[in-house]
């Protein structure tokens, strides 16, 4: 138990977890907060909080609550915040809220609720935010959401959910945040954009969407967020986005793009961040990127079979352009990247580039704070040009290369290690004995003169080896 006192509430921490039960005869009636969280735990809560009358907060997380209960919240006059996730709540009654008209935000997500009855939220009448994330939910029943007339965020990603009533929705048309992420949504009635056209944010991503209308999110004139990555979609239309011209955030990732046609992309001039990786793209037409006069986050990674040199070409429009990732397009030999100035990232990761590669650098020096990851690339070695250009930029990640530490291949930058403020440093590949270490515990005068990396048998099967490491890597931050 860990109790907090500061100037304006008192809090109360559990979380050391293996409770049974909550000792509410040792806790101050004056509490503010009381805040449960696993793990281990096993509670079963009840009519036991009656006598905090200033409690604002109750959070009990992961902790094995298989009911909310009739009478639990009787009494909490003053509670604002009910946070239940990662329980195993498996259903709900609108007594479970009774008395609790100014509760704001409910968090119910990663239980196992299935179904709701009509209503069942209808004491809960100041509710802003509702989170119901990772249940079971497999249907919407209608009046679900009766009397919320003032929630502005609801998440039901992570549930079965093939259909979204619109009818359902009719009782929140305030809704600012709609997030209905990993469900299995392939279609959606139009009706239900006409009852939340106030949406500032609409996260459909990870679905089974093929298609959509050209007229799709017609009344979502104020949509500032939009994400569509994860889903099936072949194509993007001339002037889908016609009507969202406040959008800022565009995800289309991971979907199966082959094209993105002139006009696609028209009116969004307030755009600031777009994700377009891991499609099929092969080219993007010439005037597509015109209208994206705001841009300043570009990510292209993984679309493999991309015009590359066309593309940067197409880039140079994009004259606020702040952060650009091109990994994962298998992009070797010298890159052009002297017509794109002033970047504060650039991630180059996952491609082909070794040490005789780097002559883009020079384009970069003026852009004092990037970082720059060229990570999973080939390089080996690098000379006294390369390590000045390189231990001149602020953040460099060279994570899953064939380091080959030795004098003639690594020195330089071996001398530099200790200067650098980079958060990952280089670590050795080859020789064996020394692989795993990072550069900066290595004196170079006791390291080998020159290897002849090219007759290790490892080297040959470098992406092999490298792909090995990643995943020891990440199996270890897991553990």
């Amino acid at each position: 138990m860990n109790l907090k006192l500061t100037n304006i509430m008192i809090v109360l921490h559990f979380i050391s977890g293996n409770m049974n039960f909550i000792p509410t005869e040792e806790i101050d009636p004056n509490v503010d907060v009381i805040e449960i969280v696993g793990p281990n735990n096993d509670l079963i809560i009840g009519p036991i909080f009656t006598k905090f009358k200033k409690l604002e907060v109750l959070r009990i997380i992961e902790s094995n609550v298989p009911a909310i209960g009739t009478h639990s919240l009787w009494g909490l006059k003053s509670l604002r915040i009910l946070d239940l996730q990662r329980n195993n709540i498996t259903q709900l009654s609108d007594d479970n809220f009774r008395g609790q008209d100014n509760l704001i935000e409910l968090d119910l997500s990663g239980n196992v609720l299935e179904r709701f009855p009509s209503a069942v939220f209808q004491y809960l009448t100041s509710l802003k935010i509702l989170n119901l994330a990772d249940n079971n939910i497999q249907e919407l029943v209608q009046r679900l959401f009766y009397k919320l007339s003032k929630l502005t965020y609801l998440d039901l990603s992570g549930n079965p959910l093939d259909l979204l009533p619109p009818d359902v929705f009719r009782d929140i048309q305030d809704l600012l945040v709609l997030k209905c992420r990993r469900c299995k949504l392939n279609k959606i009635n139009p009706q239900l954009y006409n009852l939340v056209k106030n949406l500032v944010e609409l996260d459909l991503g990870e679905n089974q969407f093929q298609y959509f209308e050209t007229t799709e999110f017609s009344d979502l004139t104020h949509l500032k967020k939009l994400y569509l990555d994860r889903n099936e979609l072949p194509v993007i239309v001339n002037k889908f986005f016609t009507f969202q011209k406040s959008l800022e955030v565009l995800d289309i990732s991971h979907n199966r793009l082959a094209r993105i046609p002139n006009l696609a992309f028209q009116n969004l001039y307030n755009l600031s961040f777009i994700d377009i990786s891991y499609n099929k793209l092969k080219v993007i037409e010439e005037q597509c990127l015109s209208s994206l006069i705001s841009l300043e986050t570009f990510n292209i990674s993984g679309n493999i079979h991309i015009e590359f040199d066309v593309l940067l070409k197409e880039l140079e429009v994009l004259e606020n352009l702040k952060s650009l990732s091109i990994a994962d397009l298998n992009l070797r030999g010298t890159i052009d990247l002297f017509h794109i100035q002033h970047l504060t990232f650039l991630n180059l990761s996952g491609n082909s580039l070794t040490s005789n590669d780097l002559r883009f650098l020079d384009s970069l020096l003026d852009s004092k704070d990037l970082k720059l990851d060229l990570s999973r690339n080939g390089f080996s070695d690098f000379d006294i040009m390369n390590v000045e250009h390189l231990s001149s930029i602020k953040d460099v990640n060279l994570d899953y290369n064939p380091i080959v530490c030795d004098q003639c291949h690594m020195g330089p930058l071996i001398n530099r290690s200790k200067e650098l403020t980079w958060k990952s440093i280089p670590i050795c590949f080859l020789p064996e004995n020394l692989r795993g270490n990072s550069i900066n515990s290595l004196d170079v005068q006791l390291l080998e003169e020159c290897i002849d990396f090219q007759n290790y048998e490892c080297f040959t099967n470098i992406n092999i080896v490298l792909t090995i490491q990643m995943k020891a890597k990440a199996e270890k931050l897991i553990v």
